[in-house]
Order: C-alpha cells, then sequence, then structure tokens
C-alpha cells in the first residue's frame, strides 16, 4: 500500500510542532522535504513500513523528552544559536552587503539575502521556528544606518540588518555562494535584485 509522503509528512510537521520536538529535527524535515521536491516535481510516494518507522521514532522522541523534562533537544546536548547567523560589518559598522550576480548577498560569505512579505517596517514576523530555516542577517549593537541599509532591534533584543525598513535574512538550504533556493519560497521569501 502506497500513501501520498508529502501530505503525511505535513501531519507530521505539524505532530512535531504539536508535540515540541526538537527545532533541529524540524529543520531536518524541512530540507529533506525540499530536496525530495527537488528531485521529484509531483508527490512523491513511500511505503506504509518506512511511514511508520517514522512515526515510531518521533513518538520515542517525543516519550524522551517528556521523560526527561525538556522541551528540546537543545536542552540537553547544547546550545543553538535560534536561527541567527552573526556576520559583522567589517567597516564602521555600516551594513556588510554586496552584490553578485544580479541579487544583494553578504559581503563575507557572499551568500544570498532575502526578504520576507510578512514582515513590516523594521519588525520581523519570522518566528523561533521559523529562524531556524530562515536565519537573521544579524548587526552589531552599534550599527550605522547608511543608504537604504539600518539595523533595528528585535524582540529578542538582538539587531538586524533592513533595507528600506525591511529584514534581511538567509536560506538555511543554500549551502554555496551564488545558491537561491529559497527564491519564491512559499511565495513570501524573495530575494533582493541589485540590477
Amino acid at each position: 500500500m502506497r500513501f501520498d509522503a508529502y501530505a503525511i509528512l505535513k501531519t507530521l510537521e505539524v505532530s512535531a510542532k504539536t508535540f515540541h520536538v526538537s527545532q533541529s529535527l524540524y529543520v531536518l524535515w524541512l530540507k529533506a522535504a525540499d530536496d525530495k521536491k527537488k528531485s521529484n516535481k509531483k508527490f512523491f510516494t513511500i511505503n506504509k513500513e518506512v511511514i511508520m518507522k517514522h512515526i515510531l521514532v518521533l513518538s520515542a522522541l517525543s516519550g524522551m523528552l517528556a521523560l526527561s523534562g525538556c522541551s528540546t533537544l537543545n536542552n540537553m546536548v547544547g546550545n543553538d544559536d535560534s536561527g541567527m547567523h552573526d556576520v559583522q560589518a567589517t567597516n564602521k559598522n555600516t551594513a556588510p552587503v554586496a552584490s553578485k550576480n544580479g541579487m544583494l548577498v553578504d559581503a563575507s560569505n557572499h551568500m544570498t539575502l532575502y526578504t520576507f512579505d510578512k514582515d513590516s517596517m523594521n519588525k520581523s514576523e519570522c518566528g523561533s521556528a521559523c529562524l531556524l530555516v530562515w536565519p537573521a542577517f544579524m548587526a552589531p549593537s552599534n550599527a550605522k544606518a547608511s543608504g537604504q541599509f539600518a539595523a533595528f532591534k528585535r524582540e529578542d533584543g538582538k539587531y538586524q540588518w533592513a533595507m528600506n525598513g525591511k529584514p534581511l535574512y538567509f536560506y538555511a538550504n543554500d549551502t554555496k555562494v551564488g545558491d537561491k533556493d529559497g527564491d519564491n519560497k512559499l511565495g513570501v521569501w524573495h530575494i533582493v535584485k541589485t540590477k
């Protein structure tokens, strides 16, 4: 018997959030689902045994977390940067950005920067789970505005770079310079074009 695995994995995503399963597992699931969709544009299928194994693993992990009194694995195995990507300015604390291949990138690693349509002026709507997949482009607390770029203080007290008031982010699945796999993701994430 075969099932629509994408729909089942989406259900597991909701279950993972409901049971407060580790945010790290959530990111791994998103990457696996994204990789599967890239390799086959149509919905992929998977057999019942594989789905049952995934459900059993999630159930066992949820039980372990409940027994240990932890809401995430971060409390048990180490610290997590909660989706923050520290790239600090190198010159007078101004925005460390550059243009590469017609898009905005950070100046030190040359990784693609994105905006989120649901953000408002100098306010990020990307919460802690979102930040695991879309790390914020962090700024120092003494960042100086320069042209279209300025830093704003996030609700968590840290500073993030924004362009024309729109917060800037990276995409966790972009692994090398020039990647722009997050462009138009869910219709709300976009690269910043420079040409």
